[in-house]
């Protein structure tokens, strides 16, 4: 075993005092409160994605799967220049690994103008899903909407504010080849 020289020493010292400090502040950014409400740094999203940022608590429920615990966050990430959207628990549609809560990100990119966006869904179950999301004529309700892939089921998913502390949603299914969607899922989320 060849013996380390005092340089290589030296150098191992100044690494691993620079891991223990990287490894500190990761730690404090973990455990410090997401800001919920945390105002966008670009004006890339139109006004109405503003309503949703923040950390939502709440339920679903399917007529075959008993009521699952929700808990849903909204915020900008990028310096606004995308959204993200973290849910954990809920009615699963889909297998999530064994004795796993169903877990979810979606990551939104805004279209030309703000008001609508693309976004890519991916969940724990290991499905990644792209989608549209379109804002309502009125901005209370968004929309999301699975684009079709051959031989695969869709999905739509409804955000509506009842009042601004208060999301009802709904989420349906098709068929694969089929746009007739039926509910699978209805919610109530509240503001945390």
């Amino acid at each position: 075993m060849k013996r380390p020289d005092a340089a290589g020493t030296a150098a191992a010292a100044v690494l691993w005092g620079a891991a223990l400090r990287l490894a500190a502040d990761v730690g404090r950014q973990s455990a410090a409160p997401r800001r919920a409400g945390r105002a966008r740094a670009s004006s890339e999203f139109g006004p109405e994605w503003d309503a949703l940022v923040g950390r939502w608590l709440g339920h679903e429920a399917s007529a075959s799967v008993s009521a699952g615990d929700l808990v849903a966050t909204f915020d900008y990430e990028l310096d606004g220049g995308v959204m993200t959207h973290r849910a954990h628990g809920g009615v699963s549609t889909e297998a999530a690994p064994a004795g796993l809560p169903h877990e979810a990100l979606m990551t939104f990119f805004p279209r030309a103008g703000g008001r609508d966006a693309d976004a890519v869904r991916y969940d724990n179950a290991g499905q990644a899903t792209r989608v549209e999301a379109t804002w309502s004529d009125d901005g209370r309700a968004l929309a999301l909407t699975s684009l079709p892939e051959p031989g695969e089921a869709r999905w739509r998913w409804t955000w509506r504010f009842e009042d601004a502390a208060t999301l009802r949603t709904r989420l349906e299914h098709a068929a694969p080849g089929r746009d007739n969607f039926e509910t699978r899922v209805r919610g109530t989320l509240r503001r945390a």
